[in-house]
Parts: structure tokens; sequence; C-alpha cells
């Protein structure tokens, strides 16, 4: 639901994090997510969180297709940012 508010807000890629639990690859889990397939303690909970995502969206695809690009971008600027400050460092210690 975090994620839902976080999107429809429009949040701030550079805020957003993706932590990997142990034993799970974190850009394969994010790369096929899927709102239909979320879980919550009260089964009702589930199903008022889904109709708020369907009413917002139209459709549970439109709102994953939203969430995978984010969450690919996000990976990719920090990819890019990594790369950038590694070869800052490298020029640093070569002059």
């Amino acid at each position: 639901m975090e994620l839902f508010v976080w999107i429809q807000m429009g949040g701030d890629l550079e805020r957003v994090s993706a932590i990997a639990l142990p034993g799970r690859d974190v850009h394969a889990a994010l790369a096929t997510f899927d709102a239909a397939k979320a879980t919550c303690f009260k089964p009702e909970d589930r199903q008022h969180l889904l109709g708020i995502i369907e009413s917002a969206f139209g459709d549970f695809n439109s709102f994953n297709v939203k969430v995978r690009s984010l969450f690919k971008k996000r990976a990719t600027t920090t990819e890019l940012k990594k790369a950038t400050q590694l070869l800052q460092t490298t020029e640093s210690v070569a002059v």
C-alpha cells in the first residue's frame, strides 16, 4: 500500500530502495512484480487494497508495469551513480 500511495503522490525516484531478503534475487522479484499476488494478514484487507489499486489504475497490469518500470529505472540510476563514483575515485588516484 505504501508503494501505491508513493506512486500516486509523485514520489522521488532517488528515495526508492529495495533490499533483498537472504536467498532472494531482488532484481528478479521486482522484474516480475504482480500486485495480484500480494498477501495481507486479513483477507478482507487484501481485497480492499487491491480494489483501491484497481480503481486508481484501471487494472493490476497497469500498476504492475508502473512498479516494474520504477524499480528498473532506479536500478539503472543506482548502477550509473556507482560507476560514476568509481570512475571519479580512479581518476583521483591516477592524478
